[in-house]
């Protein structure tokens, strides 16, 4: 955690700070700091969230007018505990970083600004970010969620964003998968197996057979981790917590929001769909050949195929962190349910 001088030093204004922890990452630690400015620097650090400030060698800096002054921002950091794995099998603190710092700027959707990160190399990295919850707003729903969804496939579309591809992230994940203890893997698809028998042999299949997932869905930029935990409410709808993202198929970010966000979604529910698929064409242009195939059976199919491919993000989570709260496991555990009844649909 930074302290009040190293973060008066950062913004070019002296501040006093407050910090609260959230307890929300799985592969990061992450805290609201809550800033007063003061007419002079700071002599005694406000209290750290960690015995000992980090260092800052030349981090990178964003500064901004005084008048405009935050009056909170995040403070996001890599794990140095939990879920270490999973962060450097995806790299995904430089990752996310140069997102923010070259792709952010080019996007058509509202992301967090980047005030400062630390130095390239730095262990454990660090990113200082806009807050990007609002407390006076009123909460999302999923049309609009999927409404800015559509927008960010739309403003990508077949533009090559990042060399990062789907393939990548899909080989990154069974690599991930190898290096767990295979005891340890094969008692929790046991244990899965006693909710969904048919979901865990899926898993073994695909793991066993580092299956790729066919698609036909047009490419574009893909969060991979489109969720209600990393949606703000500044600006609308504000996408942040970028440490997954890759060149990949639509129908991706669509099965994760579906399995992750809409669990009373019943996969032969038509109604929904098509008000979900009606709130996703919202963000899209008519003409686009996303939004024809959005229409299609065929991306329905798809949309329940990777529900598979989805559930691997539950089961890595709780493999890999033994500190999840009981709540936290509940949650993964109905994500783990709902990939089931999705992927075992299109089958039926």
């Amino acid at each position: 955690m930074l302290s009040a001088t190293e973060l008066s030093r950062l913004l070019g204004y002296p501040v006093q700070i407050r910090s609260e922890r959230i307890h929300a990452g799985h592969i990061a630690e992450v805290a609201r700091i809550h800033l007063t400015r003061v007419s002079a620097s700071p002599t005694q650090p406000s209290p750290s969230l960690t015995s000992s400030s980090i260092a800052l060698p030349e981090p990178t800096k964003n500064r901004a007018p005084q008048s405009s002054l935050p009056r909170t921002l995040i403070f996001k950091r890599e794990s140095i505990s939990n879920a270490q794995g999973i962060t450097q099998t995806f790299s995904s603190h430089p990752r996310e970083r140069f997102f923010y710092e070259s792709i952010a700027p080019t996007l058509g959707i509202p992301t967090p600004k980047l005030w400062a990160a630390s130095a390239p190399g730095t262990r454990p990295g660090w990113l200082l970010l806009e807050d990007v919850q609002d407390p006076e707003a009123a909460p999302l729903n999923p049309d609009q969620a999927l409404t800015r969804l559509g927008q960010l496939h739309e403003s990508t579309l077949d533009q090559a964003v990042t060399t990062l591809t789907f393939e990548q992230n899909v080989d990154d994940l069974y690599h991930y998968v190898e290096t767990l203890s295979q005891q340890k893997l094969s008692r929790f698809l046991g244990q899965l197996a006693e909710r969904s028998p048919g979901l865990s042999q899926q898993l073994h299949s695909d793991w066993v057979q580092r299956a790729l997932p066919i698609s036909a869905a047009p490419a574009c930029l893909i969060h991979c981790d489109f969720r209600w935990d990393n949606l703000g409410t500044k600006g609308g709808v504000t996408v942040f917590d970028w440490g997954d993202y890759c060149q990949g198929p639509a129908s991706f970010d669509l099965s994760f929001f579906i399995m992750t966000s809409c669990q009373g979604l019943a996969p032969d529910d038509e109604t929904g769909w098509r008000q979900l698929i009606g709130a996703y064409q919202q963000g899209l242009s008519k003409d686009s050949s996303l939004a024809d195939y959005a229409q299609t059976a065929a991306f329905k199919a798809e949309v329940q195929r990777l529900a598979r491919l989805v559930a691997w993000t539950p089961a890595m989570l709780l493999l890999d962190d033994d500190t999840m709260s009981s709540d936290k496991q509940q949650y993964w555990h109905k994500v783990l349910d709902q990939c089931g009844r999705w992927s075992l649909a299109e089958n039926a």
